[in-house]
This record gives C-alpha cells, sequence and structure tokens, in this order.
C-alpha cells in the first residue's frame, strides 16, 4: 500500500516522504491536494468524505485512512 501511494507522490508532488506535512511540500496547493485524492481514489478503488479530504496533511494520514477503509 504504502509503494501505490509514494508512487502517487511522486507523480503529483515530485518526491515523497511520509513524515513531512503539507505545509512542507513545495509544490503541495489545493490543486495538487485535489489531484492526490483523485489518485488515491482512482488507484486504490475507494471514495473519500469530504471529512477526510480535509483531514489530509501527510502521507501518514492518507494512510490510516486507507487502512481503516481495509478493515
Amino acid at each position: 500500500m504504502e509503494e501505490k501511494l509514494k508512487g502517487i507522490f511522486i507523480k503529483v508532488l515530485g518526491s515523497y516522504d511520509s513524515t513531512k506535512k503539507q505545509s512542507e511540500y513545495e509544490r503541495w496547493d489545493s490543486f495538487a491536494h485535489m489531484e492526490l485524492v483523485s489518485e488515491v481514489e482512482s488507484v486504490f478503488n475507494v471514495s473519500l468524505t469530504v471529512d477526510q479530504v480535509v483531514s489530509i496533511e501527510s502521507a501518514q494520514d492518507i494512510l490510516k485512512i486507507l487502512q481503516s477503509k481495509n478493515g
């Protein structure tokens, strides 16, 4: 799961660091945020709620959401 997420981050933001927050990525603006969400939903075949989308501030946040959806 983390390898797929890493690929998404590299595609959208140009780099991946599971400990970095949104504010630490130069390219992570609102457009990139929606692109990340769209890629995550497509690659992992999930739908994120508005609350989940808004709560994402790091790769770890996305991993936690995906783990909760996969039980």
